[in-house]
């Protein structure tokens, strides 16, 4: 079977229970995983927001989980286990290279800075988790300009 990439829809893993939100998530199961290697499939399934064109914007950590990680459920979704958009992609690439399988899982931060809409002052953005500026993001950039 070919290496393929699914897309299960949308969600946030942070303090979603807290803003009363619902997502179609699997949470990452080693039980489900091995089922799903089992019957034959690889590439990468994933759960996440499409990234937004605007790199200034937001900066986008991505969650592997692979037969290889520690944890799974919410247990899963520690800092620890945060890749950047340059990491992620290099181990996209492998489970490619190898026919692997991988679930993927993204969130998506809102950038501090005067090239970004967000007004951090707002009700909306108060327990906010801030990415810095684009311009002084240290992690390398992509095709595209994410960070």
């Amino acid at each position: 079977m070919a290496s393929t990439i699914h897309c299960c829809g949308t969600f946030s893993p942070f303090r979603q229970e807290e803003r009363g939100e619902t997502a179609n998530m699997l949470l990452p199961s080693f039980a489900r995983f091995r089922d799903d290697k089992a019957s034959g499939d690889t590439g990468i399934k994933f759960q996440g927001s499409f990234i937004h064109p605007r790199p200034e914007f937001y900066k986008y950590y991505f969650y592997l989980f692979t037969e290889d990680s520690r944890e799974e459920g919410r247990a899963f979704f520690r800092k620890e286990n945060r890749l950047c958009i340059h990491e992620y992609l290099k181990r996209r690439e492998e489970i490619f290279a190898q026919d692997g399988l991988g679930w993927s899982y993204n969130v998506r931060l809102p950038r501090r800075g005067p090239a970004t809409p967000f007004d951090e002052n707002h009700p909306r953005w108060k327990d906010a988790e801030w990415a810095p500026p684009l311009d002084e993001d240290p992690d390398p950039p992509v095709k595209g300009g994410h960070r």
